[in-house]
């Protein structure tokens, strides 16, 4: 809502609602909502895949991972397991693991990783969902470049 960051680094970016009907109900734009933000982590795991850097599962910290239904839709998208640590303290855990091989506890980052996160609830991609996000994400993904120059127009808009 604030623009786009990762890995598209558009501030004139803002959030669609697509393909609405007289159908669609106030669960389908939350489901959206989440559908659209796994959306959005899948192309910054494809955009770091195409650099070099995989990744076979995701953890998932915070407010959001405390939704099973989200944890479920992300697992579906990216095609791979998310696992929630059983201490889900985020960016001080990180800082933590990092500090701890930088004092030598640890000779790198995977055996500090093993040895200090334990692993809680996982949610395991379903293969019917999991084609179906797959075939929706290929429009997911045209629609920022057919709306770039709608929202740098929208941006210099006149507001009162």
């Amino acid at each position: 809502m604030y623009g786009e960051r990762s890995p598209i680094w558009d501030s004139d970016a803002r959030g669609v609602f697509f393909g609405l009907s007289l159908a669609t109900e106030k669960a389908d734009l939350i489901r959206a909502i989440m559908e659209g933000a796994a959306y959005g982590l899948r192309h910054n795991v494809e955009t770091a895949a195409a650099g070099g850097f995989t990744m076979n599962r995701l953890a998932c910290v915070g407010g959001g991972a405390r939704s099973e239904v989200w944890n479920q839709i992300k697992a579906d998208v990216l095609g791979r397991p998310v696992y929630l640590p059983r201490a889900a303290t985020g960016a001080p855990m990180g800082d933590a693991i990092v500090a701890a091989v930088g004092a030598g506890l640890y000779p790198d980052l995977p055996a500090a990783v093993a040895a200090m996160v334990a692993t809680g609830s996982e949610f395991h991609p379903r293969p019917e969902f999991a084609a179906r996000y797959d075939a929706l994400y290929a429009i997911y993904v045209s629609l920022y470049p057919r709306l770039r120059e709608a929202f740098a127009e929208l941006a210099q808009a006149p507001y009162d």
